[in-house]
C-alpha cells in the first residue's frame, strides 16, 4: 500500500472572529448624531446608519482581514426621494377613493380601499427588507472581494406572505420550516466574488429549540381561552385579555433565548464552498444585554412621565381655550420634537445595548473552517455595485 494512501486527509483551515470596537467609542458616535437625527425630523438616519455600518464593519477582524463597508448615504437618501414620489399620489388616490366609496354608500369597497394602505406598506416592508440585505452586501468588501445578493425581491416577498399565512395557521408550528426556506432562497442568491452560497441548517434542529419555548408561550395561552369556552361572554372576553397579557409577559421572557437559538442556528447553517461556520454564544449575555436595555427604558420613562404629567396637569390648565396661532403652531413643534427625542433615544439605546453585544457576541465567538475557499475566490467581471438595492436600502435602513 502507497504511502500517500496511509495518510491522514488534509484538516480544513479555520479562522476565528474578532471584534475590536469599545462600547464607549461605540456610543459617542451615537450621541454625536443623536442631535442632527432630531434637528432633522429623522432624515439624518441615513448618515447615521453609515457612520454606525462603518464602525462595526472595520472593527470587525475575521481570520485575521476586516471588513469595510463602502455604502453611501446619498444614494440611500436619494432613493428614499424616489420612494416618496412614488408613495405620495398612490396614498392619496386611496384618499380620494376612500370618500368617493363614503360618498356611494358601498362600505364594502371602502373596506377594501381603508386596509389597502395597510397591505402595501407591509409588502413594501418585505421588500424593503430583501433590498436592503443586497444593499449591505453589495457594499460589503473582504480581502478585496465584493459580496453580491442576486435573486428577486418579489419572489421572496411572495415566499414570505405565503409562510406567513401558513404560520398564523399552525400557530407557528412551521416557523422552523418558513425560516430555512426563507434563508435558503437568501444564501443561494449571495455570491462572494464567483463562490455561491447556500444554507444546509435543517428545520429540525430550530424546531427542537423552539418547540419547548412555544409550549411556554403558547400553551399557557390557549389553556385559559379553552377553560372559559363554556362560560360567559363576559368571561371569555376576560379571559382573553388574561391570555393576551400571558402572552406579552412569556414573550417578552424568552425572546432573547428564541433570538439567540435562531441567530446560532442560521450562522451554523451558511456554507460557501466548503467553508462552514459557526458563533456559540452564550444566551445569558444576550439576556444580560436586554435587561439593560429595559433598565435604561425604565429609567428613561420616569422623566417622560413625570414632564407628562406637569405639561397635562400645570402648563396646559394656564393656557387659554383658544390659543392664538403662534403658540398652537410652538405646540405641534414641540410635540414633534419630543416625538422624535423618544424615538431617538429608545433606538439609539438598543443600539448602544442589545444591537452592539450580540454582534461582539457573534464576531467573538465565529469560528470558520474550510477558509481557503476564500483565497480561490475571484471577481465578477463585468458587475458594479452602483445603486444596487438603494430603494431597499432607504426603507429598511436599521438591520445590520
Amino acid at each position: 500500500m502507497s504511502l500517500s494512501a496511509d495518510a491522514p486527509a488534509p484538516t480544513p483551515a479555520a479562522g476565528h472572529g474578532r471584534f475590536l470596537g469599545e462600547s464607549r467609542e461605540y456610543f459617542r458616535l451615537l450621541s454625536r448624531d443623536a442631535l442632527s437625527l432630531i434637528v432633522t425630523l429623522g432624515l439624518y438616519r441615513f448618515w447615521v446608519a453609515n457612520d454606525v455600518r462603518r464602525y462595526l464593519w472595520s472593527n470587525t477582524e475575521i481570520a485575521g482581514d476586516e471588513l469595510e463597508y463602502t455604502g453611501d448615504p446619498r444614494e440611500l437618501f436619494v432613493g428614499f426621494l424616489v420612494v416618496i414620489v412614488i408613495l405620495c399620489p398612490l396614498f392619496a388616490a386611496f384618499s380620494v377613493l376612500a370618500k368617493v366609496a363614503a360618498l356611494a354608500w358601498a362600505p364594502a369597497l371602502l373596506a377594501i380601499i381603508n386596509v389597502a394602505p395597510v397591505l402595501l406598506i407591509a409588502l413594501l416592508a418585505v421588500l424593503g427588507l430583501y433590498q436592503a440585505r443586497r444593499y449591505r452586501l453589495c457594499h460589503t468588501i473582504f480581502r478585496g472581494l465584493r459580496f453580491r445578493q442576486r435573486g428577486s425581491a418579489w419572489a421572496y416577498a411572495l415566499l414570505t406572505v405565503c409562510w406567513f399565512i401558513v404560520n398564523v395557521l399552525t400557530l407557528g408550528l412551521t416557523y422552523p420550516l418558513a425560516r430555512r426556506t426563507l434563508e435558503r432562497y437568501k444564501m443561494r442568491h449571495i455570491y462572494y466574488g464567483d463562490v455561491q452560497g447556500d444554507f444546509q441548517a435543517p428545520a429540525a434542529g430550530l424546531f427542537r429549540t423552539g418547540f419547548v419555548l412555544w409550549l411556554i408561550v403558547l400553551g399557557p395561552a390557549i389553556a385559559i381561552v379553552a377553560a372559559s369556552g363554556t362560560g360567559t361572554q363576559a368571561e371569555a372576553s376576560q379571559a382573553l385579555r388574561n391570555a393576551c397579557v400571558w402572552l406579552a409577559i412569556a414573550g417578552l421572557a424568552v425572546y432573547p433565548t428564541f433570538h439567540a437559538n435562531s441567530l446560532r442556528w442560521r450562522i451554523a447553517g451558511i456554507r460557501f464552498g466548503a467553508l462552514a461556520m459557526q458563533a456559540p454564544f452564550p444566551t445569558w449575555s444576550l439576556y444580560k444585554a436586554y435587561l439593560r436595555f429595559f433598565a435604561l427604558m425604565v429609567a428613561f420613562a420616569i422623566p417622560v412621565l413625570l414632564v407628562s404629567w406637569f405639561v397635562q396637569h400645570q402648563v396646559m390648565p394656564m393656557l387659554p381655550e383658544n390659543l392664538p396661532r403662534e403658540l398652537e403652531l410652538l405646540r405641534v413643534i414641540l410635540t414633534v420634537l419630543a416625538y422624535f427625542v423618544i424615538i431617538t433615544v429608545v433606538t439609539f439605546a438598543y443600539q448602544a445595548t442589545v444591537r452592539l453585544t450580540l454582534w461582539r457576541l457573534v464576531v467573538n465567538a465565529l469560528t470558520l473552517t474550510g477558509i481557503e475557499v476564500l483565497d480561490k475566490a475571484k471577481a465578477q467581471p463585468g458587475w458594479s455595485p452602483h445603486h444596487e438595492g438603494r430603494i431597499g436600502g432607504a426603507l429598511s435602513i436599521g438591520g445590520f
